[in-house]
C-alpha cells in the first residue's frame, strides 16, 4: 500500500484521464445534437490544465515526505526524482494552459491532442523514476508514441506530416539502438536493474576482475547512451530536431523544446551515477566529443536559419551541448549545476 501512496501523483493523472475522456466523447455526442455547435477544445485544455496542477500538489504531499523504491525495484522516488517531476508538471501546466489562444487562432478543434500529452506527461514521470532497463524503455517508448501522433496535429500541412514522419522513422530507430544496447548490457552481466549494476561496476572497477565482462559491457553502454542522446538531440543525432521543431503547432513545438529533455537529463544523472565513474576515461572523451560539437553546430548553425522554430531548435541543440559538459566534472557540484542549469533553461523557454 506504500508503494501506491508513493505513485499516487501518475495514478491520480491516470485516473482523471479516463474520466475526461469519458466526459469529453459523452459532450462531443451531445454536441452534435444541438443546433449551436461550440468547439470543447478550450474546455478539455482548462481541465487538461487543472489535472496538472492538482497533480503537483498531490506529488508535493507524498513524494517530499516519503522515499522508497518500489515494484521489485523498478521504480525510485527520491528527492531528485521529486523535483525533476514538478518541473515537468508545471512546465506542462504552463504548456497547455499557453495554447489556450493558439488553438483558437489556428482554429484547431482536435480535443484528443490533450489526452495524448498527458499520456506522454506519465511516460515522462516514469522516466524520471525508472531505475531498471526495462522501465526505462518502456517509459520512453510511451512518451515517444504520443509525440509521434501529436506533431501531426496540423494534418493538413504537408510540414506537419513531414515532421510526424522524420520524427516516427528517426524515433524508431534510436529505440531499436538503446534496445540493442540494453540486450547487449544484459547479455554480459545478466543484470537489469540500475542499483545491481552500480554494485557490480563498483566491485569491477575496485577489484578489476571479469575483465573480458567489463569491457564487452562497454560496448552496449555505448549503445544506451546513443539511444538516449538521439532523444535530447546531441550532435550527430540532432538532424531531426530542426524538421521537428518547424513542422509541429508552436504549442507543441514549445512542449518539445523543454520538457521531453527535463525527463532524459534525470535519467542521463542517473546513469552517470553507475557508469561513468567505472569508464571514466573513455566515456569522458565520448561525452566531451559530442558536447563540443552540439555546441558548435548549436550556435553556428542558427546563423543560417530564417524561421524562429528552427532557431529555437539550433537553441536547444546548443544548451544541450551545454549540460552535457557539465555532467563531465563528476562530482556534486556538477550535479548541481547541471540541475540549475535545467531549471533556468525551463524559465527561459517558457518565456520564449
Amino acid at each position: 500500500m506504500f508503494g501506491y501512496f508513493l505513485l499516487s501523483t501518475e495514478i491520480y493523472i491516470i485516473v482523471h484521464i479516463i474520466f475526461l475522456l469519458f466526459f469529453s466523447v459523452i459532450l462531443q455526442e451531445k454536441i452534435l445534437n444541438l443546433r449551436y455547435k461550440f468547439n470543447i477544445l478550450n474546455m478539455v485544455q482548462l481541465f487538461g490544465s487543472l489535472i496538472l496542477f492538482f497533480a503537483m500538489i498531490v506529488l508535493s504531499y507524498t513524494t517530499m515526505h516519503f522515499e522508497g523504491i518500489l515494484l521489485n525495484y523498478q521504480i525510485i522516488c527520491d528527492n531528485l526524482s521529486f523535483f525533476f517531476k514538478f518541473i515537468v508538471l508545471l512546465t506542462s501546466f504552463f504548456s497547455i494552459l499557453f495554447s489556450l489562444n493558439y488553438c483558437e487562432y489556428e482554429n484547431i478543434k482536435i480535443y484528443e491532442y490533450i489526452f495524448l500529452l498527458l499520456l506522454s506527461i506519465i511516460g515522462i514521470l516514469t522516466i524520471i523514476s525508472s531505475y531498471d532497463l526495462i522501465t526505462m524503455y518502456l517509459a520512453i517508448e510511451l512518451q515517444s508514441l504520443c509525440f509521434y501522433i501529436v506533431t501531426n496535429l496540423k494534418f493538413y500541412s504537408n510540414f506537419s506530416i513531414e515532421a510526424g514522419l522524420k520524427y516516427f522513422i528517426l524515433g524508431a530507430l534510436s529505440s531499436g539502438i538503446l534496445l540493442f544496447g540494453s540486450s547487449l548490457l544484459y547479455g554480459f552481466t545478466g543484470l537489469t536493474n540500475f542499483l545491481d549494476l552500480t554494485v557490480l561496476f563498483y566491485y569491477y572497477n575496485m577489484e578489476g576482475y571479469n575483465l573480458y565482462y567489463y569491457e564487452s559491457s562497454f560496448i552496449g553502454l555505448i549503445f544506451i547512451y546513443c539511444g538516449i542522446l538521439f532523444k535530447i538531440g546531441i550532435v550527430p543525432f540532432h538532424m531531426w530536431v530542426s524538421d521537428i521543431y518547424e513542422g509541429s503547432p508552436t504549442n507543441i513545438t514549445f512542449f518539445f523544446a523543454v520538457v521531453p529533455q527535463i525527463s532524459i537529463l534525470s535519467l542521463l544523472l542517473r546513469l552517470n551515477i553507475i557508469f561513468v565513474y567505472t569508464y571514466l576515461k573513455d566515456l569522458y572523451i565520448f561525452f566531451m566529443f559530442l558536447s563540443m560539437l552540439s555546441i558548435v553546430v548549436g550556435t553556428f548553425g542558427a546563423i543560417y536559419q530564417t524561421k524562429l522554430k528552427r532557431i529555437i531548435a539550433y537553441s536547444s541543440i546548443s544548451n544541450m551541448g551545454y549540460i552535457l559538459s557539465m555532467m563531465l566534472t563528476i562530482n556534486i557540484e556538477g550535479m548541481y549545476s547541471v540541475i540549475f542549469y535545467i531549471l533556468v533553461y525551463n524559465i527561459m523557454s517558457s518565456g520564449l
